[in-house]
């Protein structure tokens, strides 16, 4: 069983997309996901959840409360029909406020023992992160086995990926992490021969290892279009270009 976490400090470049492509295709092949959204703005529960789901208790209540297995067990919650083998733990708005109300020592490492006793139930957890370096950024990269980092066609999303990076890095010193950083890919590109995509391949190239750099995933309406419905383009166009690019990361990354 692997923890992976995907972040990046720059919003917009396909955090929750790629949690949510890796988990169904995991999935679908048979592997029992875990998907834990630390994210305030709940993109991940929000397509994972049915109609149906009454959850009482989200991340921000794990993370307040008396660490339990059991709450922890009933937390958990099995996503809609579509998404084969992939279960959630519910984000929350509040838990973008959650560092003041967490405890003065070993408030880095609260996620990780939250988690600790289910990394034998799941074949992989994978963790949606908020688009900044906070509290919960932290324990997110504290629980890790491998960190993905998904970058735009942007100089800010290199920025921000070369933030996580030296977060990581930072934790690794302080014996908080001994995650290692996975790959990076870049994502919304819309020609593969374009002057600007050259350029931020380049800058990529430059500021990571090459050996980190693993793919690219197309622009692509359908993305959105998907989202609309609550579902991914795994489930709604199978042979898009997206959705091979997804598939041969997830081969690349698992």
């Amino acid at each position: 069983m692997s923890v992976y976490v995907i972040a990046n400090q720059k919003g917009g470049v396909g955090k929750t997309t790629t949690v949510l492509m890796f988990a169904s295709i995991l999935g679908n092949k048979g592997k029992k996901v875990l998907v834990v959204d630390c994210d305030s703005q709940m993109n991940a529960t929000n397509r994972l959840e049915s109609d149906d789901d009454q959850y009482i208790d989200t991340i921000y209540d794990l993370m307040t409360s008396e660490i339990s297995v059991k709450k922890t067990s009933e937390t958990i919650c099995k996503a809609k029909p579509e998404f084969k083998n992939v279960y959630f733990i519910p984000g929350n708005p509040k838990i973008s406020r959650v560092e003041p109300l967490l405890p003065q020592f070993g408030q880095e490492t609260i996620l990780k023992r939250i988690l600790d006793p289910f990394y034998k139930k799941f074949d992989f957890i994978i963790i949606d992160t908020p688009p900044t370096v906070n509290i919960l950024t932290i324990n997110a990269l504290a629980s890790a086995d491998k960190v993905i980092i998904p970058c735009d066609m942007s100089l800010d999303s290199i920025d921000g990926a070369d933030l996580i990076r030296k977060t990581l890095d930072e934790m690794k010193k302080l014996k908080l992490s001994s995650a290692s950083l996975h790959g990076i890919f870049i994502s919304g590109i819309e020609k593969k021969n374009s002057n600007l995509t050259k350029e931020i391949i380049k800058r990529v190239g430059a500021e990571f290892d090459k050996k980190t750099v693993k793919g690219s995933i197309p622009a692509s309406t359908k993305v959105g279009e998907a989202a609309m419905k609550g579902l991914t383009s795994f489930h709604l166009f199978k042979d898009h270009p997206v959705t091979n690019a997804y598939k041969e990361l997830t081969k690349k990354f698992f």
